[in-house]
Formats: structure tokens, sequence, C-alpha cells
């Protein structure tokens, strides 16, 4: 966790044949997100975004990790590891998105003044929509942490599962906006990019576009599953306390608490059912898996060609920044 440092970006002009990465080098653990125009791969040192123009040029974005964690072990106890990887996220997911709309911006240079415009004109909207939608989320849920007290059981348990279904229609609605068009989609491919990489480097030996085909779609360590469960303590908490009369800006900071501890309640769960399996796992990640069929499909070998070049980048980075 903690501060970046961005690195220099470089450019790698497209190339014909399959590239091979080893994951022999590659021990630490890795995580990864998929955006709409590429991919980020990340371990405990090094963040690397991969993105592609429309001429298929890739450009590489490397970040230092600074993580506290090394010097504060408390980090790794229960529950507050959920808060640290909610943080950490949340500080890469900016920096990615960051670069990720310098990179438009700077490709969008070389369009007419008629097709920057249009495509200026989406990006604010589906700016407006998402900010919209958000809000929809957050008034939904403060309204429940404003209502009035419930004094049954049976009534609590029926605003839980209401709420979650409203949550669950959110979701579904970001998802119909996400994909309206094929550029917008790319990120459902570059997801499963994500899921066969990791998947691929456990097994270590030669990682290449051939070797990836072969590799599961889906990853039972996805963090979806852990928004599901996020989703639900969520719901849960705000159907049962009640701030009737507290200021809003009370409620906000409630509920902001509410989703971080949702959140990590979740990891937790998620982390002690990979961990011991058994029913564990049958109950309370099986199930979810389906969540990740909804989030990801199976790449091309485009998608596949980025995902490498970033693996390649952390690869290489990995020998320089020890």
């Amino acid at each position: 966790m903690g501060g970046l440092m961005p690195n220099k970006k470089q450019k790698i002009k497209k190339k014909k044949n399959s590239r091979s990465v080893s994951g022999e080098e590659l021990n630490d653990p890795f995580g990864g997100i998929a955006l709409s125009c590429g991919v980020v791969l990340r371990n405990r040192k090094i963040m690397t975004l991969a993105m592609r123009d429309e001429l298929g040029n890739i450009e590489l974005v490397s970040a230092k990790l600074k993580r506290s964690a090394r010097k504060n072990r408390f980090l790794y106890y229960p529950l507050i590891r959920g808060i640290a990887f909610f943080v950490e996220a949340l500080v890469i997911n900016l920096l990615a998105l960051f670069y990720k709309r310098r990179f438009i911006k700077k490709n969008l240079k070389t369009k007419t003044i008629y097709h920057r415009f249009f495509v200026r004109l989406r990006q604010y909207v589906l700016y407006i929509v998402y900010l919209a939608l958000a809000v929809a989320i957050f008034n939904y849920l403060s309204a429940n942490l404003q209502g009035y007290p419930i004094v049954t059981w049976d009534m609590g348990l029926y605003n839980w599962a209401v709420t979650f279904g409203y949550l669950i229609l959110f979701a579904l609605i970001f998802i119909l906006i996400a994909t309206l068009t094929r550029e917008e989609a790319d990120w459902l491919f570059y997801h499963g990019v994500e899921h066969k990489i990791i998947r691929a480097l456990e097994k270590k030996g030669k990682i290449s576009i051939d070797s990836l085909r072969k590799e599961s779609l889906l990853d039972d360590r996805c963090s979806l599953i852990a928004w599901v469960w996020t989703m639900i303590f969520v719901s849960g908490a705000v159907s049962f306390l009640h701030l009737s009369g507290a200021p809003f800006g009370v409620v906000m900071i409630v509920l902001l608490g509410i989703i971080i501890f949702a959140f990590a309640l979740a990891y937790e769960l998620v982390w002690w059912s990979l961990k011991y399996r058994g029913i564990f796992y049958t109950i309370f990640i099986w199930p979810f898996t389906i969540v990740e069929r909804i989030f990801i499909r199976e790449p091309d070998e485009a998608h596949f060609k980025i995902g490498l070049a970033a693996l390649g980048e952390i690869q290489k980075l990995n020998k320089r920044w020890r």
C-alpha cells in the first residue's frame, strides 16, 4: 500500500508473432484489473498497465508500488487486511483510470474535430450516467439508514432481501451501460485475460497465447465474489441499523464505514472459505461463481497480446527494481 511512483511510458509496435513469457521468475502473488482499452497486471512491487490503440500499437505504463504492509505486519491481521486491500485496490484503480483517460486523450489528437466531439460527448454522457447511478445507490442506502426502526425480525429480513435485490438491479444496469458498444465491452475480454494469465503463472513454465487458451476462464479468487458478499452484508446492515433524525453528513460517513467494514468481512469470508474448502467453499464461494460468467468473455489473440505485453514488462522491471 502507499504511494505510487510512475515510470516513463514505453511504446511497443504491433508484432505478428505470439510472445511467450516465463512464469518461473514471477513468484509474487499476482492480481489485475480489466479496462476497456487494456489490462492492468501487478505483483507486490510493480503495476503495469498495457493499452492498445486503434492501430494495434501497445503502450505500457508502469509504477512501483510502495507497500507499507512490509513494515507494518498488523496490516495482514484479519479484517485489517481486507480494509488494506480495499484502500490499495481503490488507489490502483484510480491511477489506472487516470492513465487510461490520458491515453484516450492522446489518441484523440489524431482524429478529426467531429470525431473528437462525438467521442467526448459519449464520454461525458457515460460519466453523468455513472454518477447518477452512484447517487441513486447512495440515496437508497442512506434512506434505509434514516428510516424508522424495524421492530420485527420478519420485516428486517424482508427489507434485507429487497435491498439486496435493488443492489443487484443497479449492478445489472451498470453492466448494460458498460457494454453498449464493442469498445466499452472490451473490458469483459480483458477480464478473461487477467484470469488466464494468473492461473498460468501458478503453473510456472512458458506462457504463450496457445497455453493461455487452454486455461480456465473462471477463477474462484475473483474479487467479484467478495463484492457480492459485500452487497449482502451492506444490505443487512442498512436494514437493521437505523439513524433516524441523524444529519445527512453523519449518515454518509456511517454508510461509507459500513461499506468498508462489509468488504473486510467479505474478504475474510472468501479467504477462509478458499483456505479450508469443503462445505465452506460449497456454500460461500461456488454459488457465486455465476457472477463471473456475467462479467467475463473468452479473449481473442489481440487481447492476449496486451496481457503478455504487460506480463513481459513486469518480468523485466522485476529484475531492475529489486
